[in-house]
């Protein structure tokens, strides 16, 4: 008995041994594999980062790299505020802006499969949506012009203005925030519930099983205690966490996040986790050609969109990428399907879209990021 007893403890030992050593061998990855297929050290990575923050003076990052679905690097720099110094942390909260698009995007694929809705059926057959009834062009509008922005709808129409198409539906791309929200009026209906209610469907189906429960479109306690503050120039922006607090399901802006949870979701971008294979390629393949001057092809030489990202073709195969701008936040991520990479950046300020910070990390890590300044203040003086 005794000998049976020795015998299974040793066992017991070994098994637990191997678990201990696989453990802390990935929790100890010393490289990140890039997308041309070299590696790079991860000490000389975080001498990078901290040198780009002191250089280009941001408050506060989140910073997270994938190869594959595999979160490989992760980690936060600098304040979540300048006024009372408290450290960004992996609890710290970020605005993800326009990224709020591209999760969307996803979870409406993922209504599609499961037959609540069609990516080329009128959105008008699901809801009636009264702020485009007066223009008959409306019952053009499909959910893949909406997630392709071909709806010749603006980005955001003026406070109190009646909402109106700046093209036929479906003759070009425009990048539109509003083609977003009538789509999620569309979603809340077929599942039949208020836009409220369209959260608690997001959690079920996309949050938990990503493990990423830390994807809001709704506001709560968590965001209010541990959200970042806003910066602009330098200086305190916002007037606090609770500055930017939209109480409805705001589908093409009002994600907040962390770092690790949206870094789950490409993770599954990279994989096409969680969706059908076809709904996957679909979502990859090029939707629609961006047009000279757009800033997606100015500034970041994009010549496609997809339905959730826009797309570059590389030598490291075709890239995805979006970014997010809510003036004191910014954020940008970048994909790779073929090279299994991926990269998500976070700030608590304008430097992710408006300065090199962006592009000396994308060089550091021999990706086919690059955002032209010069055509950037070009675009940016038009509005001035």
């Amino acid at each position: 008995m005794k000998h049976n007893l020795t015998i299974a403890f040793f066992k017991f030992f070994l098994l637990t041994t191997w678990i201990l050593v696989v453990s802390c061998g990935d929790s100890h990855k010393k490289t990140i594999l890039v997308p041309n297929g070299t590696e790079i050290n991860i000490s000389d990575f975080d001498v990078f980062i901290e040198k780009q923050l002191s250089q280009y003076e941001v408050p506060g990052l989140g910073i997270a790299i994938l190869n594959g679905d595999q979160v490989v690097y992760s980690k936060t720099f600098g304040v979540s505020s300048l006024k009372n110094q408290k450290k960004v942390t992996k609890k710290t909260i970020f605005e993800a802006a326009s990224l709020s698009k591209p999760l969307f995007a996803y979870f409406a694929i993922k209504q599609m499969d499961k037959g609540l809705i069609a990516l080329d059926t009128p959105l008008y057959e699901y809801v009636d949506y009264q702020d485009i009834q007066h223009d008959e062009r409306h019952r053009k509008i499909t959910a893949r012009m909406v997630l392709s922005h071909t709806t010749g709808l603006p980005n955001w129409r003026l406070e109190n203005d009646t909402l109106k198409f700046i093209f036929p539906p479906g003759d070009t791309y425009a990048y539109s925030g509003e083609g977003f929200q009538y789509l999620a009026r569309a979603l809340a209906q077929v599942n039949y519930v208020d836009r409220d209610g369209l959260f608690e469907i997001f959690k079920q189906d996309i949050a938990i099983p990503l493990k990423a429960e830390r994807l809001y479109y709704d506001w709560n306690e968590d965001i209010a205690k541990h959200k970042a503050w806003g910066h602009k120039n330098g200086k305190v922006e916002s007037n606090g966490p609770s500055d930017f607090r939209v109480d409805e399901f705001g589908s093409a802006h009002n994600l907040h996040t962390d770092i690790d949870s949206y870094a789950r979701f490409i993770g599954a971008m990279i994989l096409g986790a969680h969706i059908s294979d076809e709904s996957y390629a679909e979502l990859l393949k090029k939707q629609v050609v961006i047009p000279e001057g757009d800033y997606e092809k100015a500034v970041l030489g994009n010549t496609h969109w997809g339905l959730a990202f826009g797309m570059k073709n590389t030598p490291n195969g075709w890239m995805y990428s979006h970014g997010g701008n809510n003036g004191d936040f910014t954020a940008f991520t970048i994909f790779y399907p073929d090279a299994k990479f991926g990269l998500v950046l976070f700030s608590n300020s304008e430097k992710i879209m408006f300065s090199n910070f962006t592009n000396e990390i994308a060089s550091f890590l021999r990706t086919d990021l690059h955002m032209d300044m010069k055509a950037l203040e070009k675009i940016l003086a038009k509005y001035e």
